[in-house]
């Protein structure tokens, strides 16, 4: 699958069944996924990968700070809507010259190229976070460290062929993009069109 295809395709898949890559997989995947821009190479991300049973685990405890039936029913049910839930782990390296943003952008931007290769290799997958993230119980239950923090879950499997997908189009940015010219611009500039202007390329 092109680059391009996989951008324009990729969506999120709310409905996900077997198969799912297997440990193996996941780590040939997570290899490709791990060059992207990483200032330092500090790599300061783990994964934990949950699957079957260990699932329901996860749902008890985020079903721990629950104070209604509904509510425990409801979040018990969340590790279940995949059969691999990939744990995100963010591992700083502290007192380094990257600071800790920049290693959290990193690691978002390793998951994003992890995303498009799960894809590329007709997995679907969709990202979730939640009030679990800062959970005592959930934290305890995987294992981490204090220092390090529970960023989210890559739900990944199969997409129902069952369910529709919707065509995605592109999201208006122009808004969003400005040219700098130092001369004359005691102000903010005004935003790019995205047709009869000159293009940024053609003036730098």
């Amino acid at each position: 699958m092109e680059l391009e295809t996989a951008i324009r395709t990729r969506r999120s898949e709310h409905r996900l069944i077997e198969p799912a890559p297997s440990d193996e997989e996941f780590v040939d995947l997570l290899g490709w996924a791990a060059t992207a821009p990483d200032h330092g190479h500090l790599r300061p991300w783990r994964w934990i990968l949950v699957r079957g049973d260990s699932r329901t685990a996860l749902g008890v405890s985020f079903a721990s700070g629950a104070t209604d039936a509904e509510t425990v029913r409801r979040e018990m049910r969340k590790p279940l809507r995949a059969p691999l839930l990939a744990t995100l782990v963010f591992v700083p390296r502290r007192n380094h010259r990257v600071p800790d943003w920049e290693q959290l952008a990193a690691s978002s931007t390793m998951v994003n190229s992890l995303m498009l290769l799960l894809h590329d290799r007709g997995f679907g997958s969709i990202w979730r976070t939640g009030s679990s993230v800062d959970s005592a119980e959930t934290r305890t239950l995987l294992g981490l460290a204090p220092h390090e923090g529970l960023i989210g879950w890559l739900y990944i499997g199969s997409p129902d062929p069952t369910r529709r997908s919707v065509l995605r189009s592109p999201v208006p940015v122009s808004h969003r993009v400005s040219r700098f010219t130092p001369e004359g611009c005691p102000g903010q500039p005004g935003p790019l069109r995205p047709s009869g202007h000159q293009r940024v390329s053609d003036t730098l």
